[in-house]
């Protein structure tokens, strides 16, 4: 019974700067790379590598493996983290994939469809191929794979209480939910593909609530989760196109279950009813309502933040699980975890350096008047070269953690079988 751990990140930004490719400031990279192995991550979610280049998003990612690979060499193993797996280039972002073990948890990217079996579709649903057109293709190469994991648009038309059918729903902004698809060899037969909708929906609250509300109108999602009442929409399993290692042709393949994993910019904690298209139309469950998104600098009050744990503010980042009713092996996720990084930072087993300099273009949010928050960064950077070294104050590791991210990666056992 195979256990993959998926880690999720909300980085944002990962670009030349914050990776080191830039000018030389590989602390912050490092750190995430740190970070994510001690979580023993299976499946590493990045959202997201900042670029509107294939070429530009393979260096930053390349840079992100390789500090990942030298974290595994660091205790004692060798041969993980030699494979990713980059979303396609739609916009100025992309999410990014991971993959520990590619013995364990094999990557599937979209290779073609149907039609044009070399023609990878970028977009697949509504707004672009159907999901049942595509051919997607195991691989193991090392490297980031030259084949991307597509993204997902709305593709079941809105039902109405009364029996109408409306339209598609179109997926309202950029950023789009991206399907990582992987092959666990390991699981039972009805187990063996694993889907996982990585997102970052949109920094507006109103417009990130509308596009939880498209999660339904997805059918990969829509046809595992539970019987809807009548008028019942004729649920018919997806089948998927899958060519196996080493093989030449595709085979129908369907999954049983599913996990959306990502930054929905919405707190759960506060507004779970928000979360109802997932927890309640597809039945996925929830992994964990830990706080996430830290505090602005400006918001800062010491009087009422006087612990690392305290400067995570709202529930933001999730991944939800969903395993068919119908399913003789459901799949279960188990326990989630959060890394409280501005402890990390306090403490200085998270080390930040030569990245200090940069943090007018590394945290950009919520920060103080640049008078001020140059005054703060300088007793930071006082406060990291005290010899000898001492635990940082809470604000310090507020600033030092919100120059690697301004959210927390959460983790989440699948317990597959």
């Amino acid at each position: 019974m195979p256990t993959i751990r998926i880690v999720s990140w909300s980085i944002e930004n990962l670009g030349p700067l914050r990776s080191g490719l830039m000018y030389g400031n590989t602390d912050i990279i490092q750190g995430i790379a740190s970070s994510v192995s001690s979580l023993n991550a299976d499946i590493f979610v990045l959202l997201d590598v900042s670029s509107t280049k294939d070429g530009t998003a393979a260096q930053v990612s390349g840079a992100m493996a390789a500090a990942l690979q030298a974290e595994s060499v660091k205790g004692g193993k060798t041969g993980e983290f030699e494979t990713w797996v980059l979303s396609s280039n739609i916009g100025s972002e992309y999410f990014a994939f991971f993959i520990r073990d590619v013995s364990l948890t094999v990557p599937i990217p979209v290779t073609g469809t149907k039609l044009k079996p070399t023609d990878p579709p970028k977009i697949l649903g509504g707004d672009g191929t159907a999901i049942t057109d595509a051919i997607f293709t195991e691989s193991n190469a090392k490297g980031v794979l030259p084949h991307a994991f597509p993204y997902l648009s709305p593709d079941i038309a809105l039902q109405g209480s009364d029996g109408t059918t409306g339209e598609v729903p179109k997926w309202n902004g950029n950023r789009r939910p991206a399907l990582g698809l992987f092959a666990i060899p390991s699981a039972s037969s009805s187990n063996q593909l694993l889907p996982i909708v990585a997102c970052r929906l949109s920094d507006n609250p109103s417009l990130a609530v509308g596009q939880i509300r498209t999660f339904p109108n997805v059918s990969l999602l829509k046809f595992l989760g539970p019987s809807p009442a009548a008028p019942a929409l004729a649920f018919t399993p997806i089948d998927l196109q899958i060519v196996s290692l080493g093989g030449q042709s595709a085979s129908s393949k369907s999954t049983s279950y599913f996990a959306i994993a990502g930054n929905f910019n919405v707190d759960y904690m506060v507004e779970p009813e928000f979360y109802a298209p997932i927890t309640t139309n597809l039945g996925a469950t929830a992994g964990t309502d830990a706080k996430t998104l830290l505090v602005t600098i400006d918001a800062f009050d010491p009087g009422a933040y006087k612990t690392t744990e305290s400067l995570a503010i709202r529930a933001y980042d999730n991944v939800f699980v969903r395993s068919s009713a119908t399913s003789s092996s459901p799949v279960v996720g188990q326990n989630p975890q959060k890394t409280d990084i501005p402890g990390l930072i306090s403490n200085r087993t998270l080390p930040l350096n030569s990245s200090v300099r940069y943090y007018a273009e590394l945290d950009t949010v919520g920060v103080p008047a640049p008078e001020t928050y140059a005054c703060l960064m300088n007793s930071f950077g006082r406060a990291l070269a005290a010899d000898p070294p001492e635990n940082l104050s809470v604000q310090n590791s507020l600033i030092g953690a919100r120059l690697v991210a301004d959210h927390l990666p959460i983790s989440l056992d699948l317990v597959i079988d």
